[in-house]
């Protein structure tokens, strides 16, 4: 009956690779929490970082289903980057100047609002219609106030209405003279791409914010804003700083409003301090927490990893297919029946973990991949290790090694990288803490799945104390290790986390692969051989090295090889 259900399961199921093709409002019920959720239920402000895959969509979506749903005096509102027109017009070329990255900036942030204020409106409604008519007015007034600023601004809010109070309550004299229509205020704003003026007061925006929320009974609301790298994520520019710089004053320092951003770490930037008078932008562990990396918190051991995917997986294919469920138990384990009749041993099992990453996308991806190579039939196949291999070898060869472009600066840095496997016939590699932060080709790589960071837990205190360490990519490690004849049994031996039995302290050298620096963004000083941002404004101003506080000479150029 197992291998029946399976096919079915296969048959009828899409195997869902993006969290955006889900059913509707299924989110939660198809993610796999280990305490991520918790983690954002709070009035903080949090920052939510991963690679593509690695479920930030998904977590987004499915927070957002558990707090709209779970209560009563709460609600969460998502909005994605890519909804902005701005987002794929405004910044095609690279913005050369702080201007034009101010205008694209403000421009995609009063597309924003205009769409936060349609589904404000909307979660606005639901939480007022039992209210007291005369409180609902209130809430009403405030409403068309907001609706005021937004489209038309303070100047233009001003003039219409002169003489009504901030919290709404003068207008309950005359009720008759409100014309408050929520369905038409979403038919009148909903295809305009921008305000008709610039002078939006966001401090304004805020104050009435809150006290609809407050006049509402509601205790927070919950900000959700995905693919923030998408405000400028193909050029460098200032758009995401200037554009949280506007978050920042519509919507921080407001305990009803809690604000959760989600990017790729590696194109996110949130704050831009340019000289010594002026900042703008939000600053990580003062404005915002980075509460969840998905990169390198989800596990710390190798069963957890193992645990996780069982679980996704099992997810999936039981949805379509009720007689899987039989196989979860009654902790909500699930049963390893069901691993044996999909891939006949734990070590294939392990292979399979090992070949994704622990990076749920990924796995599905290989999983889809694997099944119809074998025709769906588990009756007479198994997802084996060799199967694995190939299919993790075809991605690599087909899909990741395709990202890098030739002649780049990611390009080289990847070569420094397989020159290190082949010469310590390793997978596992460190690098100095910190220096992931100060080379774009480097962060390339984890961006594109060729290089995976290691969990920090999973560590000797040795190697985390001063470093960090990633996985090379399976699939080049199986292509490189075919190119070499290696036996298969080697490739078998691979685990999803590396041991570091047998490896010493004195290792270390052997084991570090060195990543330089972005020679356009920094500068090494010749005395302490620290680094030194080129923008700094202590930097530029005096010339005075900010690690050793000495004025020795400066290597003024970075050759990278």
């Amino acid at each position: 009956m197992m291998p029946e259900a399976l096919r079915r399961a296969l048959e009828r199921e899409r195997i869902w690779l993006r969290s955006e093709e889900l059913p509707k409002d299924s989110f939660l019920q198809y993610y796999v929490d280990v305490g991520h959720i918790r983690a954002l239920d709070s009035n903080a402000n949090h920052l939510v970082s991963g690679r593509r895959g690695t479920g930030k969509t998904h977590l987004l979506g499915a927070f957002k289903e558990y707090i709209n749903k779970s209560s009563k005096n709460t609600f969460a509102i998502m909005i994605s980057i890519l909804e902005l027109s701005g987002s794929s017009t405004m910044t095609q070329g690279y913005i050369q100047s702080d201007r034009l990255a101010r205008i694209s900036a403000r421009n995609q942030f009063n597309q924003f609002i205009r769409i936060f204020f349609d589904r404000f409106l909307f979660r606005i409604s639901e939480h007022t219609s039992g209210l007291p008519h005369l409180e609902k007015r209130i809430v009403d007034n405030l409403l068309q106030d907001l609706l005021s600023e937004i489209e038309l601004g303070s100047n233009f809010s001003e003039i219409l209405n002169p003489d009504i109070d901030e919290d709404g309550s003068d207008r309950l004299a005359n009720p008759s003279s409100v014309t408050f229509d929520p369905e038409h205020m979403i038919e009148e704003t909903s295809d305009k791409s921008t305000p008709t003026s610039g002078s939006i007061d966001h401090q304004r925006v805020r104050m009435l914010v809150d006290k609809i929320l407050q006049a509402s009974g509601v205790e927070l609301m919950h900000l959700l804003i995905d693919e923030w790298m998408e405000l400028d994520k193909n050029i460098p520019s200032r758009v995401q700083n200037d554009f949280s710089q506007y978050l920042k004053k519509m919507f921080f320092n407001s305990n009803r409003i809690s604000v959760v951003i989600a990017s790729i770490w590696n194109q996110t930037s949130l704050y831009e301090r340019s000289d010594m008078d002026t900042s703008a932008g939000i600053q990580i562990g003062h404005d915002i927490e980075h509460t969840v990396d998905l990169d390198t918190s989800f596990f710390d051991a190798e069963e957890e990893i193992k645990t996780f995917c069982k679980k996704l997986l099992f997810l999936r294919l039981s949805k379509k297919s009720p007689d899987l469920r039989k196989f979860e138990l009654a902790n909500g384990d699930i049963d390893d029946v069901f691993l044996v009749d999909v891939f006949d041993t734990p070590q294939n099992f392990k292979v399979f973990v090992a070949a994704s990453h622990g990076i749920p996308r990924e796995l599905m991806k290989i999983f889809q991949k694997a099944s119809h190579k074998i025709q769906n039939d588990f009756q007479n196949n198994c997802i084996c290790q060799r199967t694995i291999d190939l299919v993790a070898q075809n991605i690599y060869r087909q899909e990741k090694r395709e990202t890098i472009s030739p002649g780049s600066a990611t390009k080289a840095m990847w070569a420094r990288i397989n020159d290190y496997m082949y010469q310590e016939k390793r997978r596992v590699f460190i690098i100095k803490d910190g220096a992931q932060k100060t080379s774009r080709a480097f962060r390339a790589l984890i961006d594109h799945e060729l290089i995976h960071e290691l969990p920090m837990g999973s560590l000797p205190r040795w190697v985390r104390n001063k470093n960090r360490a990633f996985h090379i990519d399976y699939g080049n490690y199986v292509d490189w290790m075919q190119v070499h004849s290696s036996t298969i049994d080697e490739i078998v031996m691979e685990s999803i986390l590396p041991s570091w039995e047998g490896i010493e302290p004195s290792d270390l050298p052997n084991l570090t692969v060195e990543v330089l620096p972005d020679k356009d963004l920094y500068v090494i000083c010749l005395h302490c051989e620290g680094l030194n941002l080129r923008d700094h404004p202590a930097f530029k101003k005096h010339g005075f090295c900010l690690n050793c506080g000495e004025n020795p000479e400066f290597e003024r150029s970075l050759v990278v090889t």
